[in-house]
Order: structure tokens, then sequence, then C-alpha cells
């Protein structure tokens, strides 16, 4: 009997319970509370220093961003100049290191503190050294009008307790991420990251195994058969043949003792493009272009002259805001020396092609001050 097929009964599937909405969580400021003592301890400080330990792409950069706003050193005054070179931090550290740490910090975790020691006699002190301090264990109170009172940094001890030490704010020198509104502290760059992060570490540990599956394929052997003692004989002569890269391997030539298929897996243009996606994310979300880390993707040479100079921009604004909080917190006037610059060479490219320049178009001093 023939099969009647009514279209008139199909019917519509339902995704709803399959491919759920994408949905942002709200969130809300951690702020002082008015009215009352707020304190702030940056609780995910080992979850953010774990990712930057063991995610090698990451840890790269941004120590390398770091070196980008620090590396070059700095130039201050004679006067300055020698106090600054007499800072030695917990012993071997120089000034530019001590910045480079809390710049480091502060882009893992938001938050970078050094304790500010000083020399001489009361009324005529002089800053004498910075001691690097971990973010872990330090808190940040703030008074009733959310105005910054005190610090208490508590370092664990080795019956097991804490040994709390109580900082007035002039005696820390901070440096922060973006804040923004009455924030209590400032951004880090891994919070955001943390999905991409784990899709790339997974994407990576995929295609590793794609690769290695490329190597040493699967090999599925067929064997005519169901003695236990010649399978598992069989079994060993193979594996231990693998597991050693024996040349040879001798069996009878009768499809009716033995077959075997060899299952290929290659790598999809899809996987590999996903991960080139998530990775041009993750350098996106940190504000490090994959051209200075080297492998900028598909641009063109125009495209990377102006991802590069926008870049400049980032990096003289960070310089600006750390030489910023030296002179409001340490009063010590310095200026952070400028990668180089790619603007004299467009220039000179522009002219060499006959392009008119007009006087706004690129200025090596813009912005530099």
């Amino acid at each position: 009997m023939a099969t009647t097929l009514d279209l008139n009964q199909a019917q519509t599937g339902d995704t709803t319970n399959v491919v759920g909405s994408v949905k942002v969580p709200a969130k809300t400021l951690d702020a002082p509370v008015s009215g009352t003592e707020t304190r702030w301890t940056n609780t995910n400080w080992t979850k953010q220093y774990g990712y930057f330990l063991q995610m090698p792409d990451l840890q790269s950069a941004l120590i390398l961003k770091a070196k980008w706003i620090v590396g070059r050193g700095y130039t201050a005054d004679p006067e300055t100049t020698v106090i600054l070179d007499h800072i030695s931090g917990s012993g071997k550290q120089t000034f530019r290191d001590i910045l480079f740490n809390m710049k480091l910090v502060s882009l893992i975790g938001g938050a970078a503190y050094s304790e500010i020691i000083l020399a001489g006699d009361k009324g005529k002190e002089i800053l004498a050294n910075l001691k690097p301090l971990n973010p872990e264990f330090m808190t940040e109170i703030y008074d009733e009008s959310g105005i910054l009172s005190r610090y208490e940094y508590n370092v664990p001890t080795k019956d097991g307790g804490k040994a709390m030490q109580e900082f007035k704010p002039e005696e820390i020198f901070q440096l922060d991420g973006v804040r923004v509104a009455n924030q209590l502290h400032g951004l880090s760059c891994i919070t955001p990251l943390e999905p991409t992060i784990l899709a790339d570490n997974e994407s990576f540990l995929d295609v590793q195994k794609i690769m290695h599956r490329g190597a040493v394929p699967l090999i599925i052997w067929k064997l005519r058969t169901d003695d236990t003692t010649a399978i598992t004989n069989f079994k060993n002569r193979i594996t231990n043949a693998r597991k050693y890269s024996e040349p040879d391997i001798f069996i009878p030539d009768d499809d009716n003792t033995a077959t075997h298929e060899i299952v290929q897996v290659d790598a999809s243009p899809q996987v590999l493009e996903w991960r080139t996606d998530i990775r041009n994310r993750f350098y996106r979300a940190i504000g490090l272009p994959q051209i200075v880390p080297g492998g900028g993707g598909q641009s063109t040479q125009s495209e990377a002259n102006v991802i590069y100079l926008a870049h400049e921009m980032i990096v003289e604004d960070e310089q600006r805001y750390i030489a910023e909080q030296v002179w409001n917190q340490l009063h010590k006037r310095i200026k952070l020396t400028a990668p180089e610059s790619m603007s004299p060479m467009l220039q000179q490219n522009a002219a060499k092609n006959g392009a008119p320049i007009q006087p706004g178009d690129v200025n090596p001093a813009a912005g530099r001050q």
C-alpha cells in the first residue's frame, strides 16, 4: 500500500530552547556607599593573575603593551633624575622597573600599589624608595563622603594569621586602569576578556588534537577473529610499533586475516577562521594591534599605517597618565619617552608618491607634550 505524503501536515521547528538569546547581565558600580565607610579589595586578583601566568598570548600581549608605554624610560631635570636613580624598589629595581611593574599589574588587576618611603628630617623629607606591594593583600577604605581615607595591607604570617599594616593615602603610590564614574577601582583588561581567553584555549586544544591526528592518524583494524588472546597480541604489536616508530610491520597478506582503514582528520577552514577571529578579538580588547607583536592578519599597508598611528595616540595617553600621577603623588616631574613615530616616514612616503600633504594631515608633534 502506497504511503500518502500530505504537505499540509508539515510542522515548523522551535529553536527557542536550542539556541538561546544572548543576554548581557546588568552590572552596578563598585561605588562608595553614602553615609558609611566603604572597603574594597580585589578579590579577583588570584584568578586574573592565574590567567596571566597560564595564557602565553595574554602574558606576552600585556607585557608588550607595558613595555611600549614605559620601556624606553623617562627624562627629568638633573635633581629629579638623581633622586629617582637612587630608588631600588625591593632591592635591585630601578624607577623604570617599578613603573613597568605597576603598569603591568594595573593591566592585569585594575590597580597597582607601591609604598612611598621618605628619608630626611621632618618637613624636609625626600623620596628615598618605592616598594611594590601585592594587590591581593591591599584594601582601600573610603570615608562616608566617598573619599579615600586609608589603606590596609594584610600580609599572611607563618602561623596562618595576618599582619595588618595601615597606610595613609599619601604613603601609597597607586596606578589604576580605566575608571568609570565613581567606581572605587580601575578596570582590569582580563575581566572582559575571560570568555575570549577560554574560547582561545579551547580552540587551541581542538586544533592541537586535529594536528596530532594528522601526524598519528586513527587506524581501524578489522581482525577476522574473536580470539581475545590473538586480538590482544596483535594490538600490543601494533601499539609498540607505533610507540617506537618501528619502520616495518609484517603481517600475513590475507584479507581474510586482517584489513585496516585510516581515518583522516583535517582542520576545516571554519575552524581556522574561528581561531583567527578569536585572536583578533583578543588583541582588539587589550588595545594592542596585532601588527605590533606580529601577525597583523590581512591588513593592507595603508590600514596598518592607520592602526599604528592610532596605537601611538593610545600609548601617549597612557604615558601622560603615568607622568601626571608621578607628579600628583610623588611630586616629581618626568616625561616618559615615546616610541618612535611613523609620522615622519609617512610624510616622506606621501611626498615621494606625489600626494599633497595638508598641514593637519600628519603632524609628528601632535599630541606630544
